[in-house]
């Protein structure tokens, strides 16, 4: 078991302090010396802010419209906002294949599970607050539950519970479909699971998202308060996220795109916009169930490893990587975070896929920029990390 080393907050410096012996007379000295000073100041600040570089700004656009072409993606948006250089957001595509509505900068997607990335903060808050220790058993919270004496808060949080995932059975799944107007309760979804671990909790790691629909009912008995609410106070309008809401236990705004979806698996995105989303939506909760823009999730995560949300020893915590015998391929996951090899360095974020849409964002440490795809098309859910690499690549100049 070894824990991976924290790369966020690494500060560039100017190591101009090399010791000098100066000659002649002492004030054209310090004169020279601080005309040397300020020429890494005068070249920094000559760099146009991303938005205003149209070089960058072509290659993302040209980007942006190239992967939508290839992948015969629908709709998708691209977000990028860095650390002193500001932001971008590019679309390509349609919110609405019908009548051909191109896809708007602040266009709103569901963005599946990086809810979990939410979830997790809050958590870790919590912690902070002394509300809750990441170590509790989850039946301190809900006694209810009969999975909860033999889980703690932590390993719900990192995949490592050995609770099976109710998402992909055929019987939730028949469930979810034979009544589409049905609002699920969170103990309703749970009771789809086998309350009995598939492995001792903490030897292994599997993704479940039922972990997290109990980490939500975890989170409302201790706070007293909606998950909703919770997300709402601590996440969303401290960072103005005007875009962002959980869906099915709050109105949002205006502009959620149309899901298209291979739902019989052949070949054909068939439009879910026409379909109720009540039972997807409410089922997903905790797991899954935020709308948002790549905006708002961009200014989310950059608040997220920049310190406004968590101290730095929580968000060290969320960085912890616990390597077990079984692990994900590929990348690695800490609390509600994923990281992710990038031809740039390794990068910290959270895929989503929910029935029409598919999303990612990942924050990279090395070179302090985040960057956002969201598409309403779930046959482009392979190629979200290739473009995201690539877009890096573009602002660092490596393309």
């Amino acid at each position: 078991m070894r824990t991976a080393t924290s790369e966020r907050k690494n500060r560039v410096r100017d190591d101009a302090t090399a010791e000098r012996q100066g000659r002649g007379h002492p004030r054209l000295a310090i004169a020279f010396l601080l005309a040397l000073s300020l020429i890494p100041a005068a070249c920094e600040s000559a760099k146009p802010d991303l938005g205003d570089d149209p070089e960058v700004v072509r290659s993302l656009e040209t980007l942006v419209k190239d992967w939508q072409l290839s992948t015969h993606a629908i709709g998708v948006t691209l977000a990028v906002s860095t650390d002193g250089r500001g932001g971008w957001v590019g679309t390509a595509g349609v919110s609405d294949r019908d009548d051909a509505s191109p896809v708007a900068p602040d266009a709103l997607f569901r963005v599946g599970s990086i809810t979990k990335t939410f979830v997790a903060v809050i958590i870790l808050q919590l912690v902070e607050e002394g509300t809750l220790d990441l170590d509790d058993r989850v039946r301190d919270y809900v006694p209810s539950y009969a999975a909860g004496d033999q889980v703690t808060i932590r390993q719900l949080l990192q995949h490592t519970s050995g609770l099976e995932d109710f998402q992909p059975l055929p019987e939730f799944e028949e469930a979810v479909i034979a009544d589409l107007n049905k609002r699920w309760r969170p103990i309703e979804v749970l009771e789809f699971v086998s309350p009995e671990p598939q492995f001792e909790p903490g030897t292994a790691w599997s993704y479940s998202s039922t972990g997290y629909v109990a980490l939500g009912m975890a989170m409302e008995a201790a706070t007293g308060n909606s998950l909703s609410s919770e997300i709402r106070s601590r996440i969303i309008e401290p960072l103005s996220l005007g875009s962002t809401y959980l869906a099915g236990h709050e109105e949002g705004p205006e502009g959620l795109v149309r899901g298209y979806d291979d739902v019989l698996h052949v070949g054909t995105l068939f439009d879910l916009g026409s379909i109720p989303y009540t039972a997807i939506e409410t089922a997903a909760w905790a797991a899954g169930g935020i709308v948002s823009s790549a905006e708002d999730l961009a200014r989310f995560a950059v608040a997220l490893f920049g310190g406004e949300l968590l101290t730095d020893a929580s968000l060290d915590q969320m960085l912890t990587i616990v390597q077990l015998e079984t692990e994900p391929p590929d990348w690695n996951y800490g609390l509600g975070l994923i990281q992710f090899p990038t031809d740039s360095g390794p990068v910290w974020g959270h895929d989503g896929a929910i029935p029409g849409f598919d999303s990612l964002f990942v924050y990279s440490p090395r070179q302090r920029v985040a960057v956002v795809a969201l598409t309403n098309g779930n046959a482009a859910s392979n190629t979200l990390i290739p473009l995201l690499n690539d877009a890096l690549a573009v602002i660092s100049g490596d393309d």
